[in-house]
């Protein structure tokens, strides 16, 4: 089972154990104040999805827009989902589903996603600009996943505009809040690409925007070597505008640079998918080591059936 619980939408996905799909549903996230209702709407959405499955469930992997340690402990999500903070959530759903569960950031799950849909990729580092600001890196398709809480929060650093950080300008809240201080008449962020604005002002928030996307490119370029930069998330349209500045830029700048690319999403399921990889994963080591430990026990223990 994966789950890409964000801010906006919420998606839930079932496979069998060989990945193919059983059912989903992508709805409305709902507004929560405190854990114990935000685990009973989860585990309610995880039980609707699964009705049609057959046999138990074996893992559930929740991805969300903050930093994730250990697979349980919530870091730094997004303003609306500060309540999160902690193991409490993660808690709380496994113990309602009676299924192991991991947490990861909807970051890791969009480059699982990625890394699936091509399998050519080796090296790679994903910005996921969204709700917040969150990035994912993989060394030959391996996940990094660090040390502290610390690996991956690129979105603390300075973006190079008027002391504001890379999560002040590449998350939808963040450069909603700088376009209105510009002037700009915003009722949510896509209003900065899908209606009319002022040419001139838009004009400087978009160098804003441009120059945070070319300092975070700058700043793995350099120090992570990737072959290939994605973007994905709300604010992918705006990058794609500015890409071509992006690119010219960091050819002033550097010996080389990376593929830049943005990947289109579907709203709920993508990152539902990619935690979807995850589960997997984990779920056929667990059987390949039973079965393996089953084997190594003689031929008795080889012919009962292995609980995993």
């Amino acid at each position: 089972m994966g789950v890409s619980f964000g801010v906006v939408t919420t998606g839930v996905l079932v496979t069998d154990l060989r990945g193919r799909e059983i059912d989903h549903v992508v709805v409305p996230t709902a507004e929560h104040h405190d854990v114990p209702a935000a685990g009973r709407w989860l585990v309610d959405l995880i039980a609707q999805t699964r009705a049609s499955a057959r046999g138990p469930l074996r893992q559930v992997v929740a991805a969300l827009p903050a930093h994730v340690r250990a697979g349980a402990e919530v870091f730094r999500p997004a303003d609306p989902m500060k309540v999160f903070s902690g193991r409490d959530l993660r808690r709380t759903v496994e113990e309602l589903v009676d299924a192991p569960v991991t947490f990861d950031s909807d970051a890791n799950a969009s480059l699982l996603q990625v890394l699936t849909e091509d399998a050519s990729i080796r090296d790679a580092a994903l910005f996921s600009v969204s709700s917040t600001l969150n990035f994912a890196t993989c060394r030959d398709q391996e996940l990094a996943r660090g040390r502290t809480p610390a690996f991956g929060d690129i979105g603390s650093l300075s973006s190079g505009i008027d002391g504001r950080t890379l999560s002040g300008l590449l998350s939808t809240a963040g450069l909603a809040k700088f376009a209105r201080e510009q002037g700009l008449d915003l009722e949510r962020v896509e209003d900065l690409w899908l209606a009319p604005q002022d040419r001139r002002t838009r004009a400087e928030t978009l160098e804003a925007f441009t120059t945070a996307v070319t300092t975070a490119v700058s700043i793995v370029a350099v120090t992570l070597d990737p072959e290939t930069v994605c973007f994905v998330g709300r604010l992918r349209p705006l990058v794609d505008e500015v890409l071509p500045e992006v690119r010219r830029r960091l050819e002033q700048t550097l010996p080389a640079i990376p593929r830049i690319t943005t990947v289109s999403q579907v709203l709920g399921l993508s990152v539902a998918r990619g935690a979807v990889h995850a589960c997997l994963a984990m779920t056929h080591n667990r059987l390949r080591d039973t079965l393996l430990k089953a084997r190594s026990q003689g031929p008795r223990q080889e012919r009962a059936a292995p609980a995993f």
